[in-house]
């Protein structure tokens, strides 16, 4: 929808205002930089300077949705009673509201979700491919946690469900090396909501690194000096923690990357799906053999939690899972997000990725959603980045656990690439006329590319979008941009190979791969019997603001 006509919609259910006039770059900003009293009796986790000023308090946002369904979380100060009402922004009628007591927000940090309508008494269900606003407020003291919004899953086959537009992002560190806010990493920020508004997108794919237990360098929770300004009582390092303590932890963590608005703005606009990546925990998590020793399990399971606390409760609920994947429908089209992080592990030469169980589920839902047609792949790590004889060199250079030994092409890593790579073509061949389409992040660069099949007609696409807000130097801009321009082969020699070329851009957005802080907008649509696919990276610039940059368009492929 066009400016004018989001602006009449945010009036229209009292969105705050004041924020380049869009619905979604608007809401739920609410209070969100209001003192609160924190939770009764929760230990304090802060230290000294910028760092720690002005950390999360309340936020909103909405998770998994589906025709008639969705999942919305919040994070509150307040234990008790919360209040949810849910509005249509296209039907003044269609108004919701159900109540919750967040079930254990000493142990969750104070997030808690609510699956609307099943897990509310009485709850009526919600209209296909409909806007809504929601607003959370604490019962007792009327305390307004924030606005946000979501639009519902189309019907299979209607209209509504022959496009599909959603944003791609990863790796928030919006920080200096002494803890300030980066002005210039908050900048594509500050953008993103009217970028995404503008494109229509329904949803947004955060892709890992959200947050980073490991950066900025000497505020990590692994630097002994800085630890000692947030450890718990009797512990000199975090490998003396225990799982709760190391949750806390993780927990101020992501209170201190989330305090900046312009992130949280991103998750309260539209129905988002986070995946973790290894800075969640620490740099390559699961690459180093070390990391599946007992010494590592308390960091492992409590890290975990907190990002299940913050992040995929969205997805999930309360309940944590053993692996965060997990598959959904919009309309005509089908996705499924990889967890390529929790279940990582090295097995003597091999480093496996996931289980089997994660690729049995992938099977299944590709088959189940044979009939989309769009099927799209979400990687933390892009399986296409640098070629196999790279990967392997770099990390017989700089050891187990380094950058290059946690890539795909890594030869350690063969047997979970060339599983995935398998599956990938079989389902291609049973399935011609469905496009095939991965999105990843993690490697601090932007870039599209296609790629083929040793033996098919096949082709697919990928898009990696990275960084959303980690500012680098121009040395590791320029390094991180030569790596995906040269021709990568996976495989080669194999019946399973994919060899890929960058994408051509158009209209003057031909930036491929792209070094700058970016987010990524996939759209895809089906005309008659043919669904394209267009691609495209963001971004910002000092002259520029408050506008976004298209630094590379596809088109229609």
């Amino acid at each position: 929808m066009c400016p004018g006509e989001a602006r009449r919609c945010a009036d229209r259910v009292g969105a705050p205002t004041g924020h380049r006039g869009t619905v979604s770059a608007r809401v739920a900003r609410m209070g969100d930089d209001a003192a609160a009293p924190p939770l009764a009796d929760r230990p304090a986790l802060f230290g000294r300077g910028p760092f720690f000023e002005r950390t999360l308090e309340r936020t909103v946002g909405a998770g998994r949705v589906d025709r008639r369904s969705a999942r919305l979380f919040a994070r509150s100060p307040h234990a008790g009673a919360h209040r949810f009402e849910i509005r249509s922004l296209d039907d003044d009628g269609d108004r919701h509201d159900a109540q919750v007591e967040p079930p254990n927000p000493r142990v969750t940090d104070g997030t808690f979700s609510l699956l609307y309508p099943q897990e509310a008494p009485g709850g009526r269900a919600l209209e296909p491919a409909t806007r809504y606003a929601f607003t959370v407020t604490h019962v007792a003291s009327g305390d307004v946690l924030g606005e946000g919004a979501f639009r519902t899953a189309p019907e299979p086959g209607s209209r509504a469900a022959r496009r599909f537009t959603f944003g791609v992002a990863s790796c928030h560190n919006p920080f200096n090396g002494d803890g300030r806010l980066d002005a210039a990493a908050l900048r594509t920020l500050a953008v993103a909501p009217e970028a995404l508004e503008a494109a229509g997108a329904s949803r947004l794919l955060l892709m890992g690194d959200q947050v980073y237990g490991d950066l900025p360098a000497s505020l990590s929770l692994f630097d002994p000096t800085f630890f000692r300004t947030v450890a718990p009582p009797h512990r000199e390092t975090i490998f003396d923690c225990t799982r709760d303590e190391v949750r806390s932890l993780f927990h101020e963590r992501h209170r201190i990357f989330w305090k900046t608005d312009r992130f949280t703005d991103l998750m309260r606009g539209w129905a988002t799906h986070p995946i973790l990546d290894d800075h969640e925990i620490v740099d390559n998590f699961g690459s180093a053999p070390e990391h599946g020793t007992a010494r590592w399990a308390a960091i492992r399971e409590g890290a975990l939690d907190a990002f299940h606390d913050y992040q995929a409760r969205r997805v999930f609920g309360e309940r944590r899972p053993p692996s965060f994947h997990h598959g959904f429908r919009h309309g005509d089209f089908a996705a499924f997000v990889m967890d390529l992080r929790s279940q990582r592990h090295v097995d003597g030469d091999s480093l496996w990725l996931f289980e089997r169980s994660q690729l049995a589920d992938m099977r299944a839902f590709m088959r189940a959603n044979g009939d989309a047609r769009a099927l799209v792949i979400v990687l933390s790590v892009p399986i296409l980045h640098v070629p196999d004889w790279m990967a392997t060199l770099g990390g017989d250079l700089t050891g187990e656990g380094s950058d290059a030994s946690d890539r795909w092409s890594h030869e350690r890593a063969h047997g979970s690439r060339d599983a995935l790579l398998a599956l990938l073509e079989e389902h291609q061949e049973a399935h011609p006329e469905q496009r095939l389409v991965l999105v990843g992040g993690d490697i601090h660069v932007g870039c599209a590319v296609q790629f083929r099949w040793k033996e098919s007609s096949a082709r697919a696409v990928q898009l990696v979008s990275s960084a959303l807000s980690n500012h680098q130097g121009l040395a590791h801009r320029i390094a991180a941009e030569s790596a995906p321009a040269m021709r990568s082969v996976m495989g080669k020699g194999r019946r399973l190979y994919a060899e890929a070329t960058l994408i051509e851009g158009t209209n003057g957005a031909t930036r491929n791969p792209f070094g700058g802080l970016n987010f990524g907008v996939v759209d895809l649509e089906t005309e008659g019997d043919e669904t394209s696919v267009r691609l495209r990276l963001m971004s910002a610039d000092e002259a520029t603001m408050p506008s976004p940059i298209t630094v590379f368009d596809s088109g229609a492929l």
